[in-house]
């Protein structure tokens, strides 16, 4: 057996989509400097088993609805000319650049995967994406800011060609381009957090560690759509948005009895911001998230607390 080299995946890049599902040949956009992607893409397979006979019928295995996803991790760099750190995840999971919008805004892309190793190479184009649910989390104050999405799509194809730009099947299509990386650094966690308890005035909370979690909810709306081989290709014609969820979880040191008291006062949050990459991200009209899990253990040292709150709605300014 020979010795195994590593595979190299590349960056994930993307392209906003003015018409659901339809993937523009314009330049692809530099999206995340990516460290992991699972694909999960289920064909509906379907197996049948023929008369007087105990074993599946090898011509009867056929795929049905294509259900396309994949998640992915990575980091966002710091601002640098054309590029926004906060496109694509932070947008799509929000609905616009500056914050959470209304139901059924959510934007869609195109989105490129890459990997190869050795010599083969693969393109994934997945069109019709939404952002079904993003994670954003740091470890220690000056830590890279991890993102992890999960990412809802219409189909899954793989590009032709050397390099692989050409997109048959469902589209038909030659990928644009893609722009060089920005040259800048990994976004980093720098700025404590401001809490504005409702008719308290602001203090400044430093956590440990923090992690906001956007859910989207997103229900598939199943259908069939001619492609541009004239075959028929059942898919998810559109996604549907549900109930947005928002939450932010930190790890504090107990300095006082605050917290314990604001949450046995279900006293509301009006606000509670930082300072990501020269924007500053508020979470708005939140409560404290409350159970029998939610206290701190007392010992005779140093306490901890997770906190979690949920909340309404994002400004991103």
């Amino acid at each position: 057996m020979t010795a195994r080299g590593p595979g190299n995946l590349k960056s994930l890049y993307w392209l906003a989509e003015s018409v659901y599902g339809t993937t523009p040949n314009t330049q692809q956009q530099f999206g995340l400097k990516t460290k992991s992607c699972t694909f999960k893409i289920d064909p509906g397979q379907l197996i049948d088993y023929w008369p007087d006979d105990k074993h599946y019928a090898q011509a009867a295995c056929v795929n049905t609805l294509m259900e396309a996803a994949f998640s992915v991790k990575g980091n966002a760099l710091v601002n640098a000319s054309g590029y926004d750190w906060r496109q694509p995840l932070l947008e799509g999971a929000l609905g616009a650049l500056g914050g959470t919008s209304a139901l059924g805004e959510l934007p869609s892309y195109s989105m490129i995967v890459e990997d190869s190793k050795g010599s083969n190479y693969g393109r994934f184009l997945f069109n019709g994406c939404k952002v079904n649910q993003l994670v954003m989390s740091v470890t220690k104050p000056g830590d890279e800011i991890l993102f992890e999405a999960e990412i809802m799509a219409q189909y899954a194809a793989l590009a032709g060609g050397s390099p692989p730009t050409a997109v048959t099947g469902l589209q038909s299509l030659t990928l644009g381009a893609q722009e060089a990386p920005p040259s800048s650094m990994v976004l980093q966690w720098a700025y404590p957090w401001t809490l504005t308890p409702n008719g308290v005035a602001p203090f400044t909370i430093f956590p440990k560690s923090w992690k906001m979690t956007v859910k989207n909810n997103l229900t598939r709306g199943p259908g069939s759509k001619t492609g541009a081989d004239g075959s028929q290709y059942h898919l998810t014609q559109q996604l549907h948005e549900g109930v947005q969820e928002i939450e932010l979880e930190a790890v504090l040191f107990v300095e006082d009895l605050t917290h314990i008291s604001n949450m046995l006062a279900n006293k509301k949050v009006d606000s509670l911001s930082t300072q990501i990459g020269g924007n500053t991200i508020a979470l708005t009209n939140g409560n404290y998230i409350v159970g029998s899990d939610s206290w701190p253990e007392l010992v005779q040292d140093v306490h901890e607390h997770t906190v979690k709150w949920r909340f309404t709605g994002v400004t991103v300014t």
